[in-house]
């Protein structure tokens, strides 16, 4: 069965609307998906965009080198996992506040809301509080961020004053 392209369009605007504190309307808006190339595998229903991948919706943008789609057996969005060098995701909150998060890999699955930030880990918050890390996990029903380094490593976290 091929998936529609409404779907598809959901399954994206799942996956933005629940990676960070997402201004409010920002999950109503369209979906833009812009690669130079998708690949649609009409068995499973996965999709894989490639090549200088932008998606945008409101305020939201993630730029990757590769976007995938994952889909389970009964052809509900699963996972959205985008890739780079780095995969690169900005959004404004309510407060028309910037959030940026980087990391060689960033997973979304929709089972456990759980958004996973991989490898090169550097989120920033308005302000400029700035968090590294080889691992991210954000948990968006608990509203919970647990860090982790790599073997060896340290996690570290600069929060700037209040002007």
């Amino acid at each position: 069965m091929k998936p529609s392209r409404s779907a598809l369009l959901f399954a994206l605007s799942l996956l933005m609307a629940n990676l960070a504190a997402a201004k409010t309307g920002d999950s109503e808006q369209p979906v833009n998906v812009v690669a130079q190339r998708s690949d649609v595998d009409n068995k499973t229903g996965n999709v894989v965009y490639t090549g200088q991948v932008v998606i945008t919706q409101g305020t939201l943008k993630i730029r990757a080198d590769k976007v995938t789609v994952y889909r389970n057996k009964t052809n509900e969005l699963d996972k959205v996992v985008a890739e780079g060098a780095p995969a690169i995701y900005n959004q404004l909150t309510d407060k028309d506040e910037p959030v940026q998060g980087q990391a060689r890999r960033i997973e979304y699955t929709t089972s456990s809301e759980h958004v996973l930030f991989l490898t090169e880990v550097t989120l920033t918050q308005a302000g400029g509080d700035t968090m590294k890390a080889n691992r991210v996990e954000y948990d968006t029903v608990k509203s919970t961020v647990q860090a982790t380094a790599s073997e060896g490593g340290v996690v570290t976290s600069v929060f700037l004053p209040s002007k």
